[in-house]
């Protein structure tokens, strides 16, 4: 990041710190505290809107929140050395001593926290429980500074990935690496809805545009038996097709979407409008944990479930919802009857997987289906995605299982990035780019 900033952070930190352990200064001076504190704020603001390393001002501010607290942290320990040194030297606490320890601890503290507080208000990888165990714990040595630094590290990681992401982009505007010969069309899976509050596909649309990519939506109910959703995704299909004068579309479809496609294309007359069809994470073998919950649930708890569910997504704009008819169409009973479909010749099909390792890191609400799916889904939960097992997925002529370095894995729900998580050693905003931009290479 930029040097300039970072030495007049250190400088200043250092110059804090030595302020903090000059107490007679303090006696005679007392209202310099009140003016250094709106001083050092403005510094703040400004070398952290300077820091010009970082590509956007939410960075920089992220940057330079954390940067604060790393100095702010050394100069801490700068000024506890000093005054116990001075302890001993005095051979214990002395009026002067303790004034000093006071005023050290004031003026650390407010530049202290404001760069947490920073770091708070900007960063978008924080998660919620490090947040909520940095206020908790705030006061609490050591269990604050391990927190502390997991927050430090987050920040500093999302300055870099985030401002590396802006920079590859700017190179490569003009390649245009996603501007395919058709239009993109994204299809949801079951339990969500094409909303602009909440995105079912995360950051990934707008990095696609941001490359080239003319997205379009399925727009389609959240939850209706494979059928039903077909129709309304052959509908749309065609008001696509009208809209752009395109003679065709690209699909990407996610989960239960890879069903509702396939279905479309079989049976409703839309094969001419579809160049391709890439399934993420559909369970075209169908889902075993899903059949054993809908076999060992007793009916009079299934059926008031699905009543609310049904019933909160009509208000939230479904116009027919069907949640039970939709779940059992994800059963491998149900699944299997559909596979002696084949991919007509013109249409270029692949799929693509992944394996999730660690139950703890899948998130919300991974951490909770998996617990189950890995042990009913065969091989031992090895070889699951925290839904179904990935021999479930394949479909198409070429078939790709995620399967990144480290002991993470990646979830059902991280392919479609919806926790907005930046995951070490799998980007799966680019990993979108670089489907679509294959997509492109096949002059579709």
């Amino acid at each position: 990041m930029k040097r300039a900033s970072i030495i007049a952070d250190g400088i200043l930190a250092f110059c804090l710190a030595a302020i903090a352990v000059s107490f007679s200064f303090l006696k005679s001076n007392l209202w310099l505290l009140a003016v250094m504190i709106p001083i050092y704020t403005v510094i703040n603001v400004f070398s952290g809107i300077t820091n010009r390393d970082a590509e956007t001002p939410r960075l920089r501010l992220l940057y330079h929140g954390a940067l604060v607290v790393c100095m702010m942290l050394i100069a801490s320990v700068v000024s506890a050395t000093v005054h116990t040194v001075w302890y001993f030297l005095d051979g214990g606490f002395s009026e002067e001593l303790n004034y000093s320890l006071l005023f050290s601890i004031i003026v650390l503290a407010v530049p202290l926290l404001n760069g947490i507080l920073f770091m708070y208000i900007t960063s978008v990888q924080l998660r919620l429980q490090w947040r909520f165990l940095g206020i908790v714990f705030g006061l609490v040595v050591p269990i604050n500074l391990f927190v502390l630094g997991n927050m430090l590290v987050k920040s500093f990681e999302e300055v870099r990935f985030e401002s590396e992401k802006i920079r590859l982009n700017r190179a490569r505007a003009e390649e245009k690496i996603c501007q395919t010969k058709y239009p993109i069309l994204l299809l949801h899976g079951i339990f969500f809805r094409d909303m602009n509050l909440f995105r079912h596909w995360g950051r990934i649309p707008h990095e696609v545009e941001l490359n080239g990519g003319k997205i379009f939506y399925g727009n389609n109910n959240s939850a209706l038996p494979v059928s039903k959703s077909a129709e309304e995704i052959a509908r749309r299909i065609r008001d696509v097709v009208a809209a752009t004068g395109s003679p065709k579309v690209n699909v990407i479809a996610y989960s239960k979407g890879g069903l509702d496609i396939r279905y479309a294309v079989k049976h409703l007359g839309i094969e001419p409008m579809v160049a391709s069809i890439v399934t993420v994470s559909a369970p075209h073998g169908g889902c075993q944990f899903l059949a054993v919950l809908l076999k060992y649930i007793p009916l009079w708890i299934q059926r008031p479930l699905a009543k609310l569910y049904n019933a909160v997504y009509k208000m939230l704009g479904d116009t027919e919802v069907d949640v039970l008819g939709a779940l059992h169409d994800l059963t491998p009973e149900i699944c299997c009857l559909r596979n002696e479909y084949v991919v007509p010749d013109g249409i270029y099909a692949r799929s693509l997987g992944s394996v999730m390792r660690k139950t703890r890191h899948g998130r919300f609400p991974m951490t909770l289906t998996n617990i189950f799916a890995k042990r009913i889904d065969g091989r031992g939960g090895k070889f699951c995605d925290g839904i179904a097992n990935i021999d479930s997925y394949e479909f198409g002529e070429r078939y790709t299982v995620i399967m990144p370095s480290g002991g993470r894995g990646i979830s059902h729900a991280d392919l479609i990035d919806l926790n907005r998580e930046n995951i070490k050693d799998f980007d799966v905003r680019e990993f979108y780019v670089q489907i679509v931009a294959d997509l492109k290479e096949k002059g579709l």
